[in-house]
């Protein structure tokens, strides 16, 4: 299979004392001890699979809380993640006219976002089936406790995705209560305000937790002319248009075929403004057009979402716990109105043409049977408007429990994203647009011409994009014995994932027959499993190994194998971490 590697040297951290919320577990074991000896609590740390006592391991994690998330005043988790230095790399951003304009993905290091793996609450969820990335925008924050980012390929440990490293979003429990947030962000410059509002409420005792919250966000569209960065953009097709002549190769051919002659010509109509423009290339005249005046940056943003957690504990050993959660998100988006070059060679239409350049038309030579190639912009039918409808859905259902000192998980979740793209307005037919042309009912040359009978060249284009995924999960985990250093961790699991996704289009945007709009047809389906073993090895307080090796088979690609060997030293306040291992990304 194709994979792609990567190989981990040396990461030196210093380090003053734990992260915030290593250092509250370990305050409060403390604390316990003196008052009563009791078992200290082991927590599961992104990066590992072996439970510890405290979040400082092999791997390096940083930790973002949810006071540092909603002190950000960022209205969405992928503006936050933006701004961390590990992940400034490219991160994309809501925007429009990209495929998928909505999604918004998280780029660790730098070396792409379909190489980070995101996981909510440690599993997997459904990628964009467009981008091939997971959509971290549409994950509500009022749910989230934490965000744990770990900054090195771990491959060894989650299999696919995880060259350039993992974010996995820690959702809440055990919250008693209600919340309500509300907050609102305006812009200096037009567009781009935004709000939101999340309310969260939860009730727990000795057995059993409820958590339910509901997030609403609101965006509205930013305008390329309104920043100054993006108020220019000129394209060579404008409208009024340009144009070329073309000229016969075989003039008595049944079906001759053409090539141009010189450069291209501007409408001698079109007039120098802050939106057309005559501008010389070479040999080439064209009136330009600056689609900056009329397209967007980033689209008008509706976005409402559900989440449900319920745990419960029906003993010491064996505990439940389930995640439903639901988002739709409405994006609207303009590109400015659709260009496009194409062929007049119809006798009838290139003399209705000809005479409406008059003197500009002088070198078009019917007697030779010339014909011509324009590059026009059609403003008569407006900006291309497109609306996206998305749907995200995840569902878990776990349990867990403890077999002697051994802790054990096994989790089924299902995941799908649906997303549809509709033209509303501004795409049109080129077949229609040339007959049009070629009947004389529409002369994109005539100053006085009847733009109506555009209509019947209008059309709406849409495409349709689906993925699914299942997966199921468990892991076991432990001690064998002990080092000087403390006990050996051990831990070892299994998985079973079905992956599917699914691309559609319109078949007139499929074949390209539609002005501005592009589109494509496929999909597939494949299932891979995976078994993984890690250990930890403490020679001492300061020094600890680590080791950990995957095994994946697809049911379409092959398989692969990835090691990983760590280490950790510690002195004082100085903190070195170094690993070394391969990393891949299943094609």
């Amino acid at each position: 299979m194709r994979t792609s590697i990567s190989r981990g040297l040396l990461l030196a951290l210093i380090s003053t004392g734990y992260t915030a919320y290593g250092q509250a577990e370990s305050e409060s074991s403390i604390e316990a001890e003196v008052k009563k000896p009791q078992k200290i609590e082991k927590i599961s740390v992104t990066g590992s699979r072996i439970k510890r006592t405290n979040s400082e391991g092999l791997a390096p994690v940083q930790i973002i809380g949810k006071d540092q998330i909603e002190s950000s005043g960022y209205n969405s988790l992928s503006d936050v993640l933006r701004e961390l230095p590990v992940s400034t790399h490219g991160s994309t951003r809501e925007e429009s006219g990209r495929g998928g304009s909505s999604a918004t993905g998280v780029n660790l290091r730098g070396i792409g976002e379909e190489y980070t793996l995101v996981l909510i609450d440690g599993r997997r969820v459904p990628r964009d089936p467009v981008l091939e990335v997971v959509d971290i925008g549409e994950i509500p924050v009022a749910m989230i406790e934490r965000v744990e980012i770990l900054k090195e390929g771990a491959s060894a440990l989650y299999g696919s995705d995880a060259v350039g490293g993992v974010v996995n979003v820690i959702t809440k429990k055990d919250f008693d209560g209600s919340s309500v947030l509300y907050s609102r962000t305006m812009t200096k410059d037009l567009g781009g305000d935004e709000q939101r509002l999340e309310v969260v409420g939860g009730t727990s005792n000795d057995t059993t937790s409820i958590l339910v919250s509901a997030s609403f966000r609101e965006r509205s569209i930013i305008m390329s002319r309104d920043r100054d960065y993006s108020s220019e953009g000129w394209s060579t097709s404008g409208n009024p248009g340009s144009y070329a002549i073309l000229k016969k190769d075989i003039a008595d051919s049944k079906e001759p075929s053409y090539s141009q002659s010189g450069g291209y010509l501007a409408d001698p109509n079109c007039r120098n403004t802050d939106i057309n423009l005559v501008k010389n290339a070479g040999s080439n005249t064209y009136c330009q057009y600056n689609y900056a005046k009329t397209a967007s940056i980033s689209p008008e943003i509706k976005q409402m979402g559900v989440m449900a957690k319920i745990d419960h504990d029906f003993n010491s050993s064996f505990k439940a716990y389930s995640l439903v959660k639901g988002s739709t998100r409405s994006t609207r988006w303009n590109y400015a109105p659709a260009p496009q070059m194409f062929d007049v060679t119809d006798p009838a239409a290139v003399q209705n043409i000809k005479s409406s350049l008059g003197l500009a038309g002088s070198g078009i030579n019917l007697n030779d049977g010339d014909g011509l190639r324009i590059r026009y912009r059609t403003t008569e039918l407006g900006n291309r408007n497109t609306e996206v409808e998305e749907k995200n859905i995840l569902g878990v259902l776990g349990f867990n429990g403890m077999v002697g000192d051994w802790d054990w998980d096994f989790s089924y979740s299902k995941g799908k994203t649906t997303r549809r793209e509709t033209g509303d307005s501004g795409y049109w037919l080129i077949n229609n647009m040339q007959s049009l042309i070629k009947s004389g009912d529409y002369n994109p040359f005539d100053a006085n011409r009847d733009a109506s009978v555009l209509e019947s060249a209008n059309y709406q284009p849409w495409s349709q994009e689906n993925a699914d995924l299942n997966q199921f999960n468990y892991v076991l985990s432990g001690e064998l014995g002990e080092l000087a250093g403390g006990p050996i961790g051990l831990a070892f699991g299994a998985s079973y994932i079905e992956e599917s996704y699914e691309v559609s289009a319109d078949l007139a945007t499929i074949n390209d027959e539609v002005a501005g709009s592009s589109g494509s047809l496929g999909g597939g389906g494949r299932n891979f499993k995976s078994v993984f073993a890690e250990t930890s090895l403490p020679v001492s307080e300061a020094l600890e190994f680590g080791l950990a090796a995957r095994f994946d088979s697809y049911s379409d690609v092959g398989s692969t194998t990835n090691p990983r060997l760590s280490m950790r030293y510690s002195m004082d306040n100085v903190m070195f971490r170094a690993s070394a291992g391969t990393g891949f990304r299943a094609p």
